[in-house]
């Protein structure tokens, strides 16, 4: 068996340093994520949430104890971040989308640790 020259490893691992080092997929597109959400597990702001697609926007809307709570934000996912904002919203909120299992999404409110869990109805 020859063995492998050097010029050829060096040769194969810039070929292969692309693939390896490209950003992990995200694991949800903004068409999965449209519809209806129900908070199951950790410090979630919401109850009940939807993101829907009406036109050229994108509204965000809430419900506690099934009232309406916010009915005039936006939602916007990018780069595997969830961005919430406008309307009733005091400032901005941007969470990372961690993983989607069967109908469970996970989230991490942005500069925090804990894992929050909202399932899709």
């Amino acid at each position: 068996m020859a063995a492998i020259q050097p010029g050829w490893l060096i040769a194969l691992l810039v070929l292969i340093s692309p693939v390896t080092l490209a950003a992990p997929r995200c694991p949800i597109s903004a068409t999965q994520l449209t519809g209806s959400w129900q908070h199951v597990d950790g410090p979630g702001h919401y109850e009940e949430m939807a993101f829907e697609v009406e036109g050229g926007t994108r509204p965000f809307r809430t419900w506690l104890h099934a009232r309406p709570e916010i009915v005039d934000a936006s939602w916007q996912l990018a780069a595997c971040k969830l961005t919430l904002s406008g309307g009733s919203l005091a400032s901005p909120e941007t969470y990372d989308i961690l993983r989607l299992r069967g109908k469970v999404l996970t989230l991490r409110a942005a500069g925090t640790r804990a894992l929050i869990r909202y399932r899709k109805l």
